[in-house]
């Protein structure tokens, strides 16, 4: 479709899809250069961000977490309001308030069924170890450790599971040898056990690497990086309208932009509207509804033959239906 329309949307007509090395290199030139002006900025939000995903020493860590980020929000059908969703989860008004929000929740659930993944990986040891030519000198150590993780389990909230993964300890296995013991059941009850501890060890160091008082303290680091962002959309948003054609904002390269020229109208703009209702409705019934003695009704409709020059089509009938309103 796009090739045979190439030049109703002003294609090149030489143009190609990028293959998957192509795509690749143009993103992490893109993430390059993005890391680049965030760094001159010297914004100490990015900053202090750096800091906790990096330790401030490998911006790969930060850059793969943006890639995940972008890859994952690009699988639903609207990934930038998916984003602002996700941004809106982190408007905390109290530090205390974590278990309220809705991603908190979900992070406890997940924390609690991978342990209760690994419980059952534990008890699935313990059967082999009392088979009878099971490790059962491992039999004590394990089950000790299959009632530590009931005990967490039984942790309700963000803090109180980050206080009982400070409590998980694992011991050593028995170093004892009985040749009545067979080596695949030794080998596999070590490998269930083995699972368990690098689970375990993920989820504390991707959810309980910070307690809940230093998470507090990054509290007002995303809400000043979600303040920012509003502004810096709207901003994004002008320059949209003001570079492209007729405001259309998808016809650009057409003229000039001088940004300081017209930033000055910000202020006495936002004034002049501050009392203004702005209705969102079909043009002919706001008009019937405003319409009287000593009123002034300004139109500005679609330039008839021009319709497709934006983003609703508009059909003739309605430019006649127009013209009789406005005639009478």
């Amino acid at each position: 479709m796009i090739r045979n329309n190439f030049n109703e949307i002003g294609l090149d007509p030489g143009f190609r899809v990028a293959d998957e090395g192509e795509l690749k290199l143009l993103k992490q030139d893109v993430m390059r250069d993005f890391l680049e002006e965030q760094y001159q900025d010297k914004n100490s939000s990015f900053a202090e961000c750096v800091e906790y995903f990096t330790g401030g020493s490998n911006d790969r860590l930060l850059e793969e977490h943006i890639e995940k980020l972008y890859e994952f929000s690009m699988s639903c059908p609207w990934p930038e309001e998916w984003l602002l969703q996700r941004m809106e989860d982190y408007r905390i008004e109290e530090a205390g308030d974590f278990d309220k929000a809705v991603w908190c929740r979900y992070l406890v659930n997940y924390v609690k069924l991978t342990i209760q993944d690994c419980l059952g990986n534990l008890e699935a040891a313990i059967r082999i170890a009392q088979r009878p030519d099971g490790p059962y000198m491992y039999g004590q150590v394990l089950e000790n450790e299959c009632k530590m993780l009931n005990r967490v389990l039984k942790s309700d909230g963000f803090r109180a599971y980050y206080e009982a993964f400070e409590t998980i300890a694992f011991g050593r296995l028995p170093s004892k040898k009985d040749d009545s013991v067979n080596p695949l059941c030794r080998e596999r009850a070590q490998k269930l056990r083995a699972e368990v501890k690098k689970k375990l060890e993920e989820l504390r160091a991707q959810f309980f690497n910070l307690s809940p008082e230093q998470a507090a303290e990054l509290r007002p680091i995303f809400q000043e990086r979600l303040e920012l962002y509003d502004v810096q959309r709207a901003a994004a948003y002008v320059m949209r309208v003001r570079g492209s054609f007729n405001a259309t904002t998808n016809s650009f390269a057409v003229k000039g932009l001088n940004l300081p020229r017209f930033l000055y109208l910000f202020k006495p703009a936002s004034e002049r509207l501050q009392d203004v209702a702005i209705e969102n409705k079909d043009a002919i019934q706001i008009i019937r509804e405003r319409d009287g003695v000593n009123k002034l009704t300004y139109c500005d409709p679609p330039y008839f033959g021009a319709e497709r020059s934006y983003d609703m089509q508009i059909a003739a009938q309605y430019h006649a239906r127009l013209n009789r309103v406005l005639c009478k």
